[in-house]
């Protein structure tokens, strides 16, 4: 593991925008390190702390131990793990994206891919003065000694990335990959990351979120962050990790129907995640909610039932909860108790403190049974930013934030604040017509005009679908004039 890491922290020293990928899965198989430079290729990197000494014979295809034990060669284990991420990468949806489209090199890649062996514990002294057979065995073009190494870590990041391309056998110069390409080598060598993916389109967690998913730690951990700040991309990520598992069962619970039907479409692909409603959970449980009937009443219902029949807990190795700020505290306990492990087991839990949408929690952590301290994450993943809307959105939208509630801290508002947005675009358009009928008769002459004609989104006109349009209005205030208007009836 030291040989990995020391790849890893030279890796870590290139530039920013080049990736290196400790430890990736490709088709289940582990390479050690996958490095893309997006100027000069994707890298394989199988890293051996062997010493000549622990060795007794090797060929081509493999080495046998002083003890008996026998391993595939680096250099061949490497390239299978090549081979299979190229392999995965022709078969993306989006694969044309990072191929020729036409000429001599039609359907090949555009940039080359390689692969090496890093020996960390023998230098290329050791292998030249050892056999002329384990020279050939280990060229220095692909097999990366620990002398060599050495100079790695103290090489400027131009020069290690020349040093890199060097590795490559053929190399050739080509565009530097795009951010949109390289998502897509990322969501091959990581699935998990993809929070969408169609023959048109590609959307992935950004590099921040990515790291985000990787650190949180296992146990009961809680996510805060502003609306809009990814707290549910997070958490459709972090199931994703765990369900790389196959042995696992995970539960994703929230509040919402719709939201559920949300994280059952992004978490389809994953046959040992089930997400649905507290509601729906309580139901296969034998529980149904009573009409009128207070939430957290309808829990401890759930609670008692759960605790006298020792066959409804511990089915699932994690539990994933979203909305957490409107659940009441019966629904962690009941939730905890659907853990195999309740006290230590993974139970993560997204919220948002600010909003008051169905509930106030007035309850700590502790009295649920959730053990939160030192394991409430905020500022530090960046959920105090707002990923959903850009800077202009949220500067539009300031004037009209209401108060929420008046209590002995003061004015509990919406935190609308545009320093949060980590995104900018157009400013949105602000029409003030004299009435609410030429508001509606507006609202639908513009839409067939985009229905019609499209959008201009930075220059470019784009086709407009009816589902990517959404209408919002009071429902009492302005549902009964919507009727009347026959151009919104048509």
């Amino acid at each position: 593991m030291l040989g990995e890491r020391r790849v890893f922290a030279a890796l870590s020293r290139l530039p920013d925008d080049c990736l290196a990928y400790y430890e990736p899965v490709v088709r289940r198989r582990y390479p050690d390190i996958i490095a893309v430079p997006p100027d000069v290729g994707v890298l394989v990197i199988e890293v051996k702390g062997w010493r000549l000494a622990d060795l007794r014979s090797i060929d081509a295809n493999g080495l046998t131990f002083a003890n008996g034990r026998e391993q595939q060669h680096p250099l061949r284990q490497a390239r299978d793990y090549m081979f299979r991420l190229m392999n995965e990468c022709e078969k993306h949806p989006r694969a044309s994206m990072v191929m020729h489209k036409d000429g001599h090199h039609v359907r090949r890649f555009i940039f080359p891919f390689a692969h090496i062996a890093v020996l960390s514990n023998i230098t290329r002294l050791q292998i030249e003065s050892h056999s002329p057979e384990l020279a050939r065995l280990f060229p220095p073009v692909t097999t990366i000694a620990r002398d060599e190494l050495a100079t790695w870590e103290t090489l400027e990041p131009d020069a290690l990335l020349e040093r890199l391309k060097a590795c490559f056998d053929p190399w050739w110069p080509f565009p530097k990959l795009t951010p949109a390409q390289v998502d897509v080598l990322r969501s091959v060598i990581h699935p998990e990351i993809v929070i969408h993916r169609g023959e048109t389109d590609l959307a992935v967690l950004d590099l921040r979120q990515e790291r985000n998913a990787r650190a949180i730690g296992d146990g009961h951990r809680i996510v805060y962050g502003v609306a809009g700040s990814g707290k549910t991309v997070l958490l459709i990520a972090r199931a994703k990790m765990l369900a790389e598992d196959p042995d696992r069962r995970i539960l994703v619970l929230c509040y919402n129907r719709l939201l559920s039907q949300h994280l059952q479409a992004a978490l389809a692909g994953q046959n040992n995640v089930t997400a649905m409603t507290f509601h729906r959970w309580a139901s296969n449980c034998g529980i149904s909610f009573g009409k009128g009937e207070e939430h957290d009443a309808f829990g401890e219902r759930l609670l008692a039932r759960l605790q006298s029949d020792a066959g409804l807990c511990g089915r699932y190795d994690a539990v994933l909860i979203d909305e957490a700020q409107d659940w009441p505290r019966s629904w962690f306990q009941c939730a905890r108790l659907a853990l195999k492990e309740p006290e230590t087991g993974d139970l993560f839990i997204a919220g948002d403190g600010s909003q008051t949408l169905y509930r106030k929690r007035d309850f700590t952590w502790a009295d649920a049974g959730i053990n939160a301290a030192g394991r409430v994450i905020n500022r530090k993943f960046d959920l105090d930013r707002n990923y959903r809307n850009t800077a202009e959105i949220l500067g539009a939208a300031r004037p009209f934030s209401a108060p929420l509630a008046v209590g002995a801290q003061g004015v509990l508002t919406l935190p609308i604040d545009p320093d949060t947005a980590i995104r900018s675009g157009p400013e949105p358009l602000l029409v003030r017509c004299a009435d609410a009928t030429g508001e509606l008769r507006y609202t639908a002459a513009l839409i067939e005009t985009w229905l019609l004609a499209g959008l201009d989104i930075s220059g470019q006109r784009e086709s407009v679908k009816p589902g990517d349009i959404a209408v919002l209005y009071p429902t009492v205030v302005v549902s009964l004039k919507l009727n009347s208007l026959d151009t919104l009836d048509a």
